[in-house]
């Protein structure tokens, strides 16, 4: 599958959206975001797939649609919907439900935006 960076990295919070605040989960919930993001970053600038889990999958899914499935299986389900289907794969030695993604490399950097929401975030702590 093809996946654009820059379509999440549209999603973080901006100056004006945290200076309202957060609360816990959410600010939880971003952070996860943020993570998966580098993750997904560093396979892009390798130019090499990413093996994203189920569970990264979620966290994307859940910051941008929020109401999505908890439970893995009923989440499957729900990613069938939009043309995803998982497969079993290893990632870091695990079997694990997972989807290759190719990141398409945005135009901007990266590192230094996600550095901006992290630092906003921890200004609100």
């Amino acid at each position: 599958y093809d996946g654009n960076l820059e379509f999440f990295l549209d999603m973080l919070p901006t100056d004006q959206f945290a200076s309202g605040g957060f609360d816990p989960v959410q600010q939880s919930i971003t952070e996860r975001f943020i993570e998966v993001l580098r993750e997904a970053e560093t396979f892009a600038r390798k130019k090499e797939p990413h093996r994203l889990t189920r569970d990264q999958c979620q966290v994307l899914m859940k910051y941008v649609v929020e109401d999505v499935p908890k439970s893995p299986n009923k989440f499957t389900n729900f990613m069938k919907h939009y043309n995803l289907f998982f497969e079993r794969n290893r990632k870091n030695g695990a079997l694990v439900q997972s989807v290759d993604i190719e990141w398409q490399i945005p135009e901007i950097n990266v590192d230094d935006y996600l550095q901006q929401t992290e630092s906003r975030l921890k200004a609100l702590k």
